[in-house]
């Protein structure tokens, strides 16, 4: 009986380690990777035959505000007065929006810090492209104006850009295949920009519109972006 305890010990042990050895030496070549805090992107990370990495990336950015501000305005005859003889009022309503998205293709090295830890540096091209949108209404009442003055100005800008990319970042292994990553990215584009502008008065009546375009450099460096990679 003491013989049979020991053997199925024994067998029991070799299987849990032959099982173990099989894990620890299951390699996994892709990810996909979600980055939501301080910035979202979506990313395809695969294993060249050199064992460096080459990820595709996409960032995704999405904003806007809309709000109202009452204002009152007061005249008095002189600096002492404490009676004021007339009141102008003025609405204004904002709107806007903006929606910006980056294509990244990053060359990257994976060197290991400690195990289940490794720090990952990268470069590559980067494709930009956003758009901006605002509209200001403003409605004025005074005592000189009868009806109110009502104005509005629109504005319309359009940026695509091309550059490079740099990545620092870790990761950081949870399970088998979940890791925690943290990353800075370093921009570096040139631009070209296109803008519209719309300035209309009721009350005038009158109207202006006026185009623009230009080219710029521009350099960005983003706050911590934390995600989370699945490994297959």
């Amino acid at each position: 009986m003491r013989q049979l305890l020991l053997s199925l010990f024994a067998l029991t042990f070799l299987l849990n380690y032959s099982l173990t050895a099989q894990s620890d030496s299951v390699r996994y070549t892709k990810q996909f990777q979600f980055h939501f805090v301080n910035g979202y992107s979506v990313s395809y990370l695969t294993t060249l035959p050199s064992t460096n990495l080459l990820r595709f990336k996409i960032d995704l950015g999405l904003g806007g505000s809309s709000r109202t501000l009452d204002e009152e305005e007061k005249y008095y005859n002189s600096l002492s007065s404490t009676d004021y003889y007339a009141i102008s009022k003025k609405k204004a309503d904002n709107s806007s929006n903006q929606q910006y998205i980056n294509i990244v293709v990053n060359y990257m090295w994976r060197p290991l810090i400690t195990k289940g830890v490794n720090l990952y540096l990268g470069v590559g091209p980067l494709f930009s492209f956003s758009k901006y949108y605002n509209n200001n209404i403003v409605e004025n009442i005074s005592p000189s104006t009868n009806p109110s003055d009502i104005s509005s100005n629109v504005s319309k800008t359009t940026f695509y850009g091309i550059g490079i990319q740099g990545v620092i970042g870790i990761d950081c292994s949870i399970t088998e295949k979940l890791s925690l990553l943290g990353e800075f990215n370093l921009d570096g584009t040139y631009g070209w920009e296109f803008s519209e502008t719309k300035w209309e008065d009721q009350i005038i009546p009158n109207k202006r519109v006026s185009n623009g375009n230009g080219n710029s450099w521009n350099y960005g460096l983003n706050s911590l972006k934390v995600g989370i990679a699945f490994h297959f």
